[in-house]
């Protein structure tokens, strides 16, 4: 963007439209509300900013304010227009700008950042596929989290960028969960362990409690052409893969859901989580946690639970004995909609399973 930034104007708010690119999509209405009684009362003090696209306008921040002048039928707001940017310097200004919202929309976000890293990837074989040279300093430490994700491809991906552009740092990764899977290693990557806490060490501490493990396997008991054809490649790690691997996968991954979390199998298995948490609090008091390979199944498992036992059932978040704790939107199914809860609804609910008291046991 090489053109200057034009003075503070007043445009017609009907002349702005909403970035496509914004990954933000949820406003909260009491905070809207707020907004534009501020607005009736006061005006727009922080002017808009906005690009020249054509005829019309497109913003870039101040959604929300053009929302409420549009809402009070303002006839001008104030707006700072900037050069229209590439589009992936479109994508990369949504990022910046809201990176400190709360409450976007998880889907879109997710595929916004998709389409950026695929951009940055073309852009890079563009030019070659080379990627700049950063430093050759030898003080330097990548530090990388979750270490058993992204590392790997040393042929043209994110691990061979990463050492072109700082070929003589160190690199020292932390994971709870190393690999050693196929092509994929992770102490191959970042050497020998320096240091290792494992469970035996943090009960040892006091950090946690000791952990009993008792198999109750749900057998999968299919008719041979009921029987969705899985690929044994599957299992491998798939978040960090590109958007057209990830498509090839999701077949894959809604067969292996499919057979995982059949009706009948749902059913046995909520069957035998009620009935062995009822010997449980013969011994002891406690509450239970059940994870799922899906919030479908999560659902679903939830549904046959409170079939077995109506009583623990209530939508009151202050009431009943089991609860699903899961993201979501307004685009999500039906059945889902009464589990969706936003972050402080959900903190409410930790709360009260922390709650040794707490009626919630589930």
């Amino acid at each position: 963007m090489t053109k200057a930034v034009t003075p503070l104007q007043e445009i017609n708010p009907d002349s702005i439209r909403q970035n496509p690119d914004n990954p933000r999509l949820i406003f909260q209405e009491e905070e809207m509300n707020e907004l534009l009684e501020s607005i009736r009362e006061v005006g727009i003090k922080v002017p808009v900013s906005v690009y020249s696209d054509g005829h019309k306008f497109t913003l870039l921040d101040g959604e929300r304010r053009w929302r409420c002048a549009k809402k009070l039928n303002l006839k001008v707001v104030p707006a700072i227009v900037q050069p229209k940017p590439t589009r992936l310097e479109n994508l990369l200004m949504m990022f910046n700008i809201h990176n400190v919202r709360v409450d976007w929309d998880l889907m879109p976000m997710a595929l916004k950042l998709g389409e950026v890293r695929e951009m940055l990837e073309k852009e890079g074989k563009d030019k070659g596929g080379q990627y700049p040279l950063l430093s050759e300093r030898r003080n330097i430490v990548v530090i990388a989290d979750e270490a058993h994700r992204s590392q790997y491809d040393f042929i043209d991906g994110f691990a061979r960028h990463l050492r072109t552009a700082l070929p003589n740092a160190s690199f020292i990764g932390f994971t709870a969960t190393p690999l050693e899977v196929g092509d994929r290693s992770t102490p191959a990557v970042f050497g020998d362990y320096i240091d290792v806490y494992d469970i035996q060490r943090a009960v040892e501490d006091g950090a946690t409690v000791r952990i009993f493990y008792e198999g109750r396997l749900a057998k999968i008991e299919l008719k041979e052409e009921e029987r969705p054809k899985i690929d044994p490649e599957f299992e491998e790690v798939t978040e960090e893969e590109d958007v057209s691997t990830k498509e090839k996968l999701k077949s894959k991954w809604a067969r292996m859901e499919a057979m995982v979390g059949t009706p009948k199998r749902v059913g046995i298995i909520a069957k035998d989580l009620v009935e062995h948490f009822a010997k449980r609090l013969e011994a002891m008091d406690g509450k239970g946690m059940i994870v799922c390979m899906s919030r479908r199944i999560c659902v679903d498992l939830y549904n046959a639970i409170v079939k077995l036992h109506p009583e623990w059932n209530n939508q009151d978040d202050e009431k009943g004995a089991i609860k699903i704790v899961m993201t979501g939107s307004a685009s999500d199914v039906l059945d889902f909609q009464t589990h969706i809860r936003n972050k402080p609804r959900r903190e409410f609910l930790a709360k009260r399973f922390k709650d040794p008291s707490d009626p919630l046991k589930f």
